[in-house]
C-alpha cells in the first residue's frame, strides 16, 4: 500500500472548507452520543478530531500509513497492530475510497476485529443532490434535500486518489450495504445537509 496523499495536502486554505469543518462536528457529534471509552480514528488527517476529543474528554488513537502525520501508530489498515476488541469505536472517514473496493472490504474486516461494537465511517457519495433551507416564523429553519431527478451513475477514474465512490457505476450504496450485512448490522447511514458529499455509516459488528 502506497502514500496517496502529501502533507502539502491538508493545507488550510485548500483542504479546510467550511464543508469540511461542518463534516468533523457531524463526526464528532456522533463519537459523543455513543460516549465510547476507547476510539481509534484511521486516517486522522492533521489530528483535529483527536484533538477535539482531548478538549471535550473522549481519548481518541490515531492510526495512519504517513508517519509525517504523526499519528499515534502507523501502518497499513488492512493489517491493524491490535488485538482484538481493542476498541470500543473504530472509525475512518473518507478513507476507504483510497483503497481498491476489496481491499476495503478487507480493511472493514479488519476495523471490525480490533473493535468492541462500534465503527463509524463516511465514504464519498457522487449522487448529486438538491438542497432546501427554509425560515418558518415560530418553527424555524427547515432543511431538506432531495436526490436530482434523471440522475444517473457515471463510471469512476481512478484520479490518484479515489479508487471507487459511492452511486458511481457498479458501486451503489444498495451494494456497498449488501457487502458488509453480513460483518455488520447497519444502525443508520445518512448524508450530512451541510456537506451531502460525505455518506455516514454507523455500524455494529455481528459474531
Amino acid at each position: 500500500m502506497s502514500l496517496q496523499v502529501q502533507t502539502v495536502h491538508y493545507s488550510f486554505g485548500d483542504y479546510m472548507t467550511k464543508r469540511r469543518w461542518t463534516s468533523i462536528w457531524a463526526q464528532y457529534k456522533t463519537i459523543s452520543e455513543l460516549a465510547p471509552d476507547s476510539t481509534l480514528e484511521i486516517g486522522p488527517g492533521l489530528g483535529l478530531l483527536k484533538l477535539i476529543g482531548n478538549l471535550y474528554g473522549i481519548d481518541i488513537t490515531t492510526f495512519d500509513l504517513d508517519s509525517d502525520l504523526k499519528p499515534d501508530f502507523v501502518g497499513n489498515v488492512t493489517n491493524l497492530p491490535f488485538n482484538e476488541n481493542k476498541f470500543d469505536l473504530v472509525c475512518a472517514f473518507q478513507v476507504l475510497e483510497h483503497l481498491k473496493y476489496e481491499d476495503a472490504q478487507l480493511a472493514l474486516r479488519e476495523m471490525k476485529r480490533v473493535s468492541g461494537r462500534n465503527i463509524l465511517i463516511s465514504l464519498p457519495n457522487a449522487q448529486l443532490v438538491w438542497r432546501y433551507c427554509i425560515y418558518l416564523p415560530k418553527f424555524g429553519e427547515r432543511k431538506s434535500m432531495f436526490a436530482r431527478p434523471f440522475w444517473k451513475p457515471v463510471e469512476h477514474k481512478f484520479d490518484g486518489e479515489h479508487y471507487w465512490e459511492l452511486n458511481k457505476r457498479g458501486y451503489e450504496v444498495e451494494r456497498f450495504l449488501s457487502d458488509i450485512s453480513k460483518e455488520f448490522r447497519i444502525l443508520k447511514n445518512w448524508r450530512s445537509w451541510d456537506n451531502p458529499y460525505h455518506h455516514f455509516f454507523l455500524l455494529e459488528k455481528l459474531g
